[in-house]
């Protein structure tokens, strides 16, 4: 007897999003006032499953979710972070990668992302540093860091010209308190 295989539609394709921490809040957890921090707590009550990287906070046992960090120099953070994320994405690798700030762990992030053919995105809540020559080096940077991501979340539509008038590419507006842009946006990405 022919026997015949069907798959349903799907409701809704859950997401496995890494979300990259370099400045996590005293207790560890994403920053209160960042606001994609709001919508990766909507995204995981939506079914979702959302995993915070993080630096390891001083006196904390090695976790499963948190990087090498503390007091290490950048490089020698960056480099361990790697590794660390190389061989966990290999193993459990995520639909999406985000940053929530563009430090040592994301620019690791971002290698190993690219390394493994992950998608990154980034978050950017302020406009460049424009004073003095630090404030500069720091603009190039992130411009830097952007443009290898493959989109950049920002908050505001004033923002986004700004950052567009200083040859930001890829940017996408998404309201703090706006799940199902940002829901949509993320699945687009992961493909």
């Amino acid at each position: 007897m022919p026997v015949v295989f069907e798959l349903l539609p799907v409701a809704r394709r859950s997401l496995r999003i890494a979300v990259v921490c370099d400045i996590p809040g005293p207790d560890g957890t994403l920053p209160c006032g960042s606001f994609p921090a709001t919508l990766f707590g909507d995204l995981a009550a939506r079914g979702h499953l959302i995993q915070v990287v993080r630096p390891r906070l001083p006196g904390e046992s090695s976790g499963s979710a948190t990087a090498p960090g503390g007091r290490l120099p950048a490089l020698r953070t960056s480099l361990l972070a790697r590794h660390a994320l190389d061989g966990r994405w290999s193993r459990q690798r995520p639909d999406l990668v985000f940053t929530l700030q563009a430090g040592p762990l994301a620019w690791a992030a971002l290698r190993s992302a690219g390394k493994l053919r992950i998608p990154l995105c980034a978050a950017l809540e302020s406009a460049l540093p424009t004073s003095g020559l630090l404030g500069k080096a720091q603009a190039v940077r992130l411009r830097r860091f952007h443009s290898l991501a493959q989109a950049t979340v920002l908050a505001s539509e004033s923002l986004r010209n700004g950052l567009a008038a200083a040859g930001f590419r890829r940017l996408h507006v998404v309201a703090p308190d706006d799940s199902d842009a940002f829901e949509a946006l993320l699945a687009q990405l992961a493909g």
